[in-house]
């Protein structure tokens, strides 16, 4: 009987855990925001699911910044639906998103406190942290800077007291922005491992906005472009893997259907030239191949230089 019972509940716990695997974290509907008189994100739909690490990109100045500020509760100025765990965002009451939902946007710091002072002042409001303040010392390398105040650091060093400070949080959507600059490759290798190592260990999301120029972009679950355009493409692992590009004349290019699952962009490159980014799910992709001056399969990284230069 109570082998039985034990199944019972190892199932429920499974049944449980994969249902919250898939569960959708963030769900995004028709958001349009507008900073005074401009729009600056118009009508994006997107959902991300629970346990991914997702990359905003995009040229400066598309919104990137503004999507994560709207997804913490930051930016509350904006019309449509964004869900965080099936609740619209504007309903968290502040102590509720900052136990939920965890941000580096920059300075989260104390200039008139030291290096230590900062992390230890960061878990008095926190019930639960998820790292100890030693664990993100050495993970961040802070041990020799913990006795120094953040003006006398480097700006890596800023950026990495800021990252240990979210890193702190037992949070489930961890929120970075830009958490590249100022890191040399080591630094950003090393971050990448933790977070990935926070997903499978924790099941959180993660959300990472960065105009990144690196070999990247393999690394992450999903890929979410933002273009000038005010208009967003999203690529999930599978779409990640099936990118070609395409060099065609004007014409051929005019005539595509744009409109159509598998295209996910262009970009002229003279006069009588375009650059066309597809997968081979398009429907017109054999017909393309034959029209075609040149073609190649490329790395989620390469359409990302492609299209964020």
């Amino acid at each position: 009987m109570e082998t039985i019972f034990g199944s019972i509940k190892h199932l429920g716990y499974r049944i449980f855990s994969i249902a919250f695997t898939y569960f959708k974290m963030i769900e995004i509907e028709n958001l349009t925001i507008s900073l005074g008189k401009k729009e600056i994100i118009s009508n994006l739909n997107m959902s991300l699911d629970t346990a991914t690490i997702t990359l905003i990109s995009g040229r400066n100045g598309v919104g990137k910044s503004t999507l994560l500020r709207a997804v913490a509760g930051v930016n509350k100025k904006y019309s449509g639906i964004l869900k965080f765990q099936n609740i619209e965002i504007k309903e968290y009451k502040r102590l509720e998103k900052k136990n939920e939902i965890s941000s580096y946007f920059g300075q989260n710091y104390f200039d008139n406190l030291t290096v230590f002072d900062n992390l230890t002042l960061s878990t008095f409001y926190l019930p639960h942290n998820r790292k100890t303040i030693d664990e993100v010392v050495g993970l961040f390398e802070l041990d020799s800077i913990l006795n120094l105040y953040p003006v006398s650091l480097s700006s890596g060093q800023r950026q990495k007291l800021g990252l240990s400070i979210a890193f702190l949080n037992n949070c489930k959507l961890l929120l970075l922005d830009e958490p590249f600059n100022f890191l040399d490759s080591v630094s950003i290798e090393k971050l990448l491992k933790t977070i990935k190592n926070l997903r499978d260990t924790f099941k959180i999301t993660v959300l990472i906005s960065s105009h990144i120029d690196n070999n990247l972009g393999d690394f992450f679950d999903n890929v979410v472009l933002l273009k000038s355009s005010n208009s967003a493409i999203k690529l999930d692992r599978k779409s990640m893997n099936d990118l070609y590009c395409f060099e065609m004349s004007d014409s051929s290019a005019i005539a595509l259907n744009k409109n159509t699952f598998g295209y996910w962009g262009e970009k002229k490159i003279s006069d009588s030239t375009y650059k066309l980014f597809l997968s081979s799910n398009y429907q017109q992709f054999d017909l393309i191949l034959k029209q075609s001056l040149s073609h190649k399969k490329i790395s989620i990284s390469e359409f990302l230089s492609y299209e964020t230069n």
